[in-house]
């Protein structure tokens, strides 16, 4: 079995690697690669196309980062099995249909003393000590001036209590565009930490009798979670992982209509979810009528090749509660989730 060829543009926005990637996806998708068949060798695909075999490589790995394909070692790349409903999936969309979905969420804009010494250690693992060096001070104080010139008044009242317009619209931006969220402004919620949403999360959840009160959460997991909403009644139940992410036989099993899951970047075992179980567990919710929280905490970062995109945008209507923030992007003192 050969790749149809894909026709690769030099002068897209998108590299080289990634038009081979989402054209190897989109094959995948429909169906005209069978499972655990093999792909054509790094240097073989390369010399096919007339290209270095870096783009190709790099191709690879961010199939194998989220789950289309896998590594044997002496037996090369191959196809992973995939669930029925693959193809229902919503994946891959165009540079410019996301540049379209950014500029029409812009266009709603218009419508509406003391410092603590720092410890000095030699390593510091604290998993928000970001490379501080970094942050752009002038310019950041730059646009804060700005903003206390033209919104000083405005600014000393209160604000919109699901967040200022204009930050939500870029919120919704920013996710198209680096995250693969499908939302609108009207659907995001700002809050200045993350057990405030949390909070209001369970406290929603139960009003409106969305949930049987108990919960799935990974085990390992991030002890938040479970934290806030056992505090507000909720069953806990710790659900197994295993090597691709939280155990879906134990989740049936549980009976629960809750799951909170964490598929870009798992704490604190750190593996990514595969697409085969991140459309399981769709699955799972639409049959059982049970949401999904995903926190997407640190899934903008990857040593090699695009970030992973989330589960939320996978599917259109997905029954996902998407939760993220900017702690590790800009700085956690900015409270921005």
């Amino acid at each position: 079995m050969m790749i149809t060829l894909p026709k690769l543009d030099e002068n897209d926005s998108a590299p080289i690697y990634v038009q081979l990637s989402d054209h190897i996806k989109r094959e995948i998708i429909h169906g005209d690669w069978a499972e655990h068949s093999r792909l054509p060798s790094v240097r073989k695909l390369a010399e096919i196309l007339g290209i270095s075999t870096t783009p190709v490589e790099w191709a690879y790995q961010q199939l194998i980062a989220e789950g289309y394909i896998y590594s044997q070692p002496r037996r090369g790349y191959r196809v992973r099995a995939m669930v029925d409903s693959y193809g229902a999936m919503q994946i891959g969309q165009t540079d410019k249909q996301t540049a379209r979905h950014a500029t029409l969420t812009r266009t709603t804009w218009s419508d509406h003393q003391a410092i603590r010494p720092a410890r000095a250690v030699q390593y510091d693992f604290h998993m928000s000590r970001n490379d501080f060096s970094l942050f752009p001070i002038a310019k950041w104080h730059q646009y804060v001036n700005r903003i206390w010139r033209e919104e000083a008044k405005e600014l000393l009242f209160y604000g919109d209590p699901q967040g200022e317009w204009g930050l939500r619209c870029e919120i919704a931006v920013y996710l198209a565009q680096f995250r693969g969220v499908s939302c609108s402004p009207e659907q995001i919620v700002v809050g200045a930490e993350q057990h405030l949403l949390m909070s209001l999360l369970a406290q929603t959840l139960l009003h409106k009798g969305e949930s049987t009160h108990s919960i799935g959460v990974e085990n390992p997991g991030y002890r938040l979670l479970p934290g806030t909403f056992r505090n507000y009644g909720y069953q806990v139940v710790p659900i197994y992982l295993d090597p691709e992410g939280i155990n879906l036989t134990e989740l049936e099993q549980a009976g629960v209509k809750l799951a909170g899951v964490s598929p870009s970047h798992q704490f604190p075992l750190g593996m990514t979810m595969p697409i085969t179980r991140r459309l399981a567990l769709l699955d799972w919710a639409e049959r059982t009528k049970a949401y999904i929280i995903e926190d997407d905490y640190d899934g903008e970062f990857r040593y090699h090749g695009r970030p992973i995109p989330s589960m939320q945008g996978l599917r259109e209507r997905s029954r996902v509660i998407y939760m993220g923030g900017f702690s590790q992007v800009l700085a956690p003192a900015l409270c921005i989730h």
